[in-house]
């Protein structure tokens, strides 16, 4: 494990803190998905950080993947932010869409889209919990996890409000559109 500058290790977890966000780095093994006599234990690593003033929010984010592509197809929807690059690359769940795109600014997005591409982020009333395949070993990578889990932490809600959104077209996105195409040839299969 990558020693951070500045953490004490208590019980196997790096803790410290890093603008004033209290952060815990674990590694670790488990099973992917569902487990069968087939699967193996993988490596991950875990960061868990407490939000210095939390949203009344739960929220994942995460990359597309197949997996995630499939459930969007089966119609569970996502939020989606009006920054198409984005929307095509991560799946957004929240209980609270207003709340979402508040935290995800601009600076966030852009943060990460430099983070792993297995990174999956929870955020639950303010405890934060970013974990991704592999034990991490490139300090870049894992600076970049700990810069987006340090932005989400010091992220502030604002006042609730009739919420409009950046710039969009009157037109679905991209990955909208495709998923649209995809239900209709299922269910013509169906048929």
């Amino acid at each position: 494990m990558l020693q951070l500058p500045g953490f004490e290790l208590e019980n196997g977890k790096q803790v410290g803190l890093i603008d004033e966000i209290a952060i815990e780095l674990t590694e670790g093994v488990e099973y992917r998905g569902t487990r069968s006599r087939d699967d193996v234990p993988e490596p991950f690593t875990r960061i868990v950080a407490a939000a210095t003033t939390p949203f009344p929010l739960s929220a994942r984010l995460e990359f597309e993947t197949s997996t995630t592509r499939i459930g969007s197809w089966l119609g569970v929807q996502d939020v989606e932010t009006g920054d198409e690059a984005f929307d095509e690359t991560f799946i957004i769940k929240a209980s609270d869409e207003e709340q979402v795109l508040d935290l995800l600014t601009p600076e966030l997005r852009a943060a990460l889209q430099r983070a792993p591409d297995t990174l999956a982020i929870d955020y639950e009333a303010g405890l934060i919990t970013a974990s991704w395949w592999g034990h991490e070993t490139d300090r870049r990578m894992l600076d970049a996890v700990l810069r987006v889990v340090t932005m989400i932490g010091l992220a502030q809600p604002s006042e609730p409000r009739h919420r409009t959104r950046g710039p969009r077209t009157s037109r679905p996105s991209a990955r909208t559109e495709r998923r649209r195409r995809l239900r209709e040839a299922l269910q013509d299969s169906e048929s």
